[in-house]
This record gives structure tokens, C-alpha cells and sequence, in this order.
């Protein structure tokens, strides 16, 4: 009967099951059940707190209306001097209340409690819980205020006084923020437990704690996106920059009462779970040692003996004859398989270097051809003309002759850039440095440049000239290759070329505003034949960057390019050493 092999990852997963899993699922389950249990009563327990806080602050807010609305009701408006003593007496008796004040329609205050009878006072018209008076009819109360007078911090409630169904006078009381805070702490909250009233613009009206420090100060924008919407329980950091969990309750009149509970009260008490887990798992632990030291040796012994095996191989020797269940073990003779996966992928390798100089050649080939055509093309042309003299002016020798120079200049630079390629490969590249002014062959290359039959119009722009220890045909090399690569990627747009020398080197800049290249490209088109365009769409072999790049290093010098993507255009930077 064949027997039944298993696997070292069968093995091994046994192992882990039945050491972790059991008490990952024992320690999950109990903290899970707790931490379900605890956040369950919390939020019922915080909601209602916070709903109790806001029912309090509404009804004192209520009273307040409730206390102006009768003094509306029993005084006499008629007599103002004798209405200005008997408010006075009214607001010192109040607890909280700082003044009543008086004022007209228009705003204008024609008394308050604060001042004697008769001082001149400012008038309530820019306020907007005024405006809002004037406009519902009804009472109305202002967020955070300074007083103007006092400069206490304070918040005021308005009511109108209508004659015939007009309001000819509005009464307006002014009260302490402490005196909400008073009311906060009159609810006897926990230690370190934050409860704070917030106006419509979130500043803070008052808080149980530290209520002079803060109050007045706008809420953190964390805090104000959390309770713009409907009531939820959320984590955040307090004034006192310490983590808190909280809950909030909007208000009738717009206000919000937040409350804030420490971080360590929403967490699961943890020395209780701490010694659940240590016995728990001491435990489960235990067990899991025992299982695991009778698996690992039915483990261990083939791996031994797989051990010896490749020492064996190693010197030379036959293998052991390694029976097990195991069937890995079984499987050894795959490593040969392995190698040849190996050896095929060197192969692969191989065969896509030299598909990649195939198709090197084939380009090259191509780029070679292309003005090799032009020239035959051309001569022929010269042949028809010496036959037909009759056909023959100077426009005509002009333009293929200069058709057959470019065409050539153009096969000098492909060979230029084919040795370049072998003697950088090489390591032979040579550099002769002489002294001369970097602005001045840049001039040359770009009037030569503007001698061509370019669409692009090139500026050059120089502050003065910029003397150096260069490589002039290499710099002259490096110049064109840049302002030849703006042209064929430009679009025939303006080329913007500047020179200048900072901080001991010279920069030169080439910038186009052509098709742009994407900024995962911008490393890649400084390699060996990478083009990100086709040879169909824009000749050339792929190897001007390249060999920029391998000049630049060798001049011990920095080539960087920028570009915003495709249709941005491009900026190419080069800074050389001046010495």
C-alpha cells in the first residue's frame, strides 16, 4: 500500500495551530466580550450625560428669557431714570448677571446697569443676534462676547418690547459665561471628566475646568468637524492636549455641549485582562509546548538526515536513502529541476540581450540608411542637372548641396555616437580640458542651430561670460545633443537656453515646452536606447541622453531633468565644475 506523504507546511501549520490559534481565540473572545460590554454601557452612560448637561444649560437659558419676558410685562417704560434703578437693583440680586441694558429700535443703548443714567453707551445695531431681533420679533441670544464696557467675557439675550404690535424698545441682558460654567459644575461630574458649551461659531462659551483660561478660544478644527453632524462617540485630543473620548448634544438655540471623558475610562481595565491573559495563556502555552514537541520531532528527524544528505552531495558522495512521510524530503531531486529553471532563465536573459542589440542594430541600421538616401537621392538629382544644363541654377545646386552637407553632418554625429558608445563601454573616454568661455560655444552651437531648418525659435539667455576649465568638444557635444533632443521633442515651440555660473560651477539650461515626460521616465531616459517615443514617430538611436549623461559624470559635473507630464515640457539642467 502506498503511504501517504505530507508536507513541512502541513507540519508546521499544525504546529501553529495548536499553539496560537486556542489562545488567540480564548484571549480574543475575552476581550472582545468585555470590550463590547464596557463600550456598550459607556456610550449609553455618556449620551445621557451630555443630554442631561444640555437639558440644564436650555432651561437656565429659558429662565433668563423667562425673567426679562416678565420684567417686560410688570415695568413701567415710562419713567427711564426710575426703570434704570429698579434693573440695577434686579441684576444685583441675580446671580451671574453682569447688566440690563436698554436700548431703541435702531440699537441705539439709551441706558445700561452698568453705567450711571445718562452716559453716553454704544449702540447694539452691528450685532447680529440684534439684527435678528429686529427681523423674527422674538427673543434672541448672542454667541461669545466681550463686553464693550466691561470687558468680561459674556453672552447676551435680547427681547423686544412692542408697542401696537411694533417694537419700540428692546431690553437686553447680559450675563457671565461662568455663570454657565457654575451650572456645568453644578452637575458634579468625575474627575478629569471636560464638559464645555460651544456658540454657533464654536468658540468656547464655558467648561468645568479651566473655564477663565479657555473660554473664548475657538474650538480645534478636529474637534468641529467631529460634532458637525449628528451625535456620535468619537476619540480626540482636549485643550489640554491629552487623548479623550467624547460625545456631544446640539441645542435648541444652535449652541453644543460637548463632553470628554479621559482616555484610560474608555479603555478595558487592563490589569483585569492583563491576569485573565498571563493564565490564560500560561496555560494554553503549555499544552501548545507539549503538541508541538511531538510534531517537531516527527519534524526534525527527516530534516537531519536531509542535512547529511547535502553534505554528502557536497563532497562528492551518494545521498542517504532518506525514508520518510515527509514529502518534501521525497522531492530533492527537483533542486536539479531548479537548476535548469535557472540555467533557462540565464538563457532568457541572453537571447533579450541580444534581441535588445538586434534591435540596436536595426535602428541603427535604419538611422544610417535614412540620410545615406537622402544623399544617393540627391546626387542623383546633381547627375540630372549636369545632363540637363539647360535645368540648372544655383537655387537648385544650393539646396542639394546643402541637403547632401546636412545629411552628412547628420551621419557624422550617428558614427560619433556609435564610437562614444564603445569607448564609454570602455572606459576610454577621453577628456581635454582648456580654458575657455562656456557663453561664447554656446552662441556658436545655437547660431548654428538657427542656421538649420528648424521650425523652433532658440533663445539664449547670459548674464556675461563664464569662463572655465572644460572639455570644448565635449561641452560642444553635450550643448547639441540637448538643444537637438529640445527640437525633435518640442513641437516646434520656442527653446529657452540659458548660461550662468553659481556657487564655483556653470549651469546651463535647456528648456522646451514640447510633449514632457512623465516623472516615473525621468530616470529612465538617461539609459542606453530607451525612447519613449518610436523610432516612426521621432528618428534617432536612443543614445544622446545616455552619452550627455556618461560626459557629464566623467566632467564630474550633474545633469538633472523636470518636467509637470506629458504636454508640459521639459527642463534639462547641467552643472559643471568650473575648475
Amino acid at each position: 500500500m502506498e503511504k501517504k506523504l505530507t508536507t513541512i507546511k502541513h507540519q508546521l501549520m499544525l504546529l501553529l495551530l495548536t499553539a496560537v490559534l486556542p489562545m488567540f481565540l480564548f484571549a480574543a473572545g475575552v476581550v472582545g466580550y468585555v470590550a463590547f460590554q464596557h463600550q456598550k454601557a459607556l456610550d449609553t452612560s455618556l449620551t445621557g450625560t451630555t443630554r442631561a448637561l444640555s437639558d440644564s444649560i436650555g432651561s437656565e437659558i429659558k429662565s433668563i428669557q423667562s425673567n426679562l419676558g416678565l420684567l417686560v410685562t410688570v415695568e413701567d417704560f415710562a419713567d427711564l431714570k426710575d426703570l434704570h434703578r429698579r434693573l440695577k437693583r434686579f441684576v444685583d440680586s441675580q446671580d451671574g448677571w453682569s447688566s440690563i441694558g436698554l436700548s431703541k429700535a435702531d440699537g441705539q443703548q439709551i441706558f445700561s446697569t452698568i453705567k450711571p443714567f445718562g452716559n453716553k453707551l454704544p449702540t447694539w445695531a452691528e450685532q447680529s443676534f440684534f439684527q435678528e431681533l429686529l427681523v423674527t420679533k422674538k427673543p434672541t441670544h448672542s454667541g461669545f462676547r466681550i463686553g464693550r464696557i466691561t470687558g468680561n467675557k459674556n453672552f447676551s439675550i435680547a427681547v423686544p418690547i412692542k408697542q401696537q404690535g411694533v417694537i419700540k424698545y428692546v431690553l437686553v441682558a447680559t450675563i457671565k459665561t461662568a455663570f454657565l460654567a457654575k451650572t456645568l459644575n453644578r452637575q458634579k461630574l468625575p474627575e478629569n471628566w471636560t464638559a464645555t458649551i460651544l456658540d454657533k461659531d464654536g468658540i468656547i462659551m464655558a467648561r468645568n475646568v479651566f473655564h477663565e483660561k479657555f473660554s473664548g478660544e475657538k474650538a480645534s478644527e478636529t474637534l468641529l468637524q467631529k460634532i458637525s453632524g449628528d451625535e456620535s462617540f468619537f476619540e480626540t485630543i482636549n485643550k489640554e492636549n491629552k487623548k479623550q473620548y467624547g460625545t456631544f448634544h446640539n441645542l435648541s438655540n444652535g449652541w453644543r455641549v460637548y463632553l470628554g471623558v479621559p482616555h484610560h475610562y474608555v479603555q478595558l481595565p487592563s490589569g483585569q485582562i492583563f491576569i485573565i491573559l498571563i493564565v490564560g495563556g500560561v496555560a494554553l502555552l503549555a499544552i501548545g509546548i507539549y503538541l508541538s514537541l511531538l510534531i517537531s520531532n516527527k519534524i526534525s528527524s527527516p530534516i537531519i538526515s536531509l542535512a547529511e544528505s547535502a553534505r554528502l552531495i557536497g563532497k562528492g558522495e551518494k545521498a542517504l536513502q532518506v525514508e520518510t512521510d515527509v514529502h518534501e524530503v521525497n522531492e530533492v531531486a527537483v533542486a536539479l529541476q531548479n537548476a535548469s529553471m535557472e540555467r533557462d532563465e540565464a538563457d532568457e536573459k541572453a537571447k533579450q540581450a541580444i534581441a535588445l542589440r538586434d534591435n540596436f542594430l536595426s535602428v541603427a541600421s535604419h538611422e544610417l540608411k535614412t540620410p545615406l538616401t537622402t544623399i544617393n537621392l540627391q546626387a542623383q538629382r546633381l547627375q540630372r542637372l549636369v545632363r540637363e544644363p539647360e535645368k540648372m541654377t544655383p537655387e537648385k545646386l544650393s539646396d542639394s548641396s546643402k541637403a547632401i552637407m546636412n545629411q552628412i553632418k547628420r551621419l557624422t554625429r550617428l558614427i560619433d555616437d556609435l564610437l562614444d558608445i564603445s569607448r564609454i563601454t570602455a572606459g576610454k573616454l577621453d577628456i581635454n580640458k582648456e580654458k575657455f568661455d562656456l557663453t561664447a560655444l554656446t552662441k556658436e552651437v545655437v547660431q548654428h542651430f538657427e542656421g538649420t531648418s528648424s521650425n523652433s525659435r532658440i533663445s539664449l539667455e547670459y548674464v556675461s561670460s563664464v569662463e572655465g576649465l572644460f572639455d570644448r568638444n565635449r561641452m560642444e557635444q553635450i550643448i547639441t545633443n540637448l538643444i537637438s533632443n529640445a527640437i525633435k521633442y518640442g513641437n516646434g515651440k520656442p527653446i529657452e537656453v540659458s548660461v550662468s555660473a553659481s556657487d564655483g560651477k556653470a549651469n546651463l539650461v535647456v528648456k522646451d515646452y514640447g510633449i514632457g515626460i512623465e516623472k516615473k521616465d525621468h530616470l529612465k531616459i538617461f539609459e542606453r536606447f530607451e525612447r519613449l517615443v518610436s523610432n516612426r514617430e521621432i528618428s534617432g538611436l536612443g543614445l544622446g541622453l545616455w552619452i550627455v549623461h556618461r560626459i557629464v559624470t566623467q566632467l564630474e559635473g550633474e545633469i538633472n531633468v523636470s518636467s509637470e507630464g506629458t504636454g508640459k515640457g521639459s527642463i534639462f539642467t547641467v552643472s559643471i565644475p568650473l575648475e
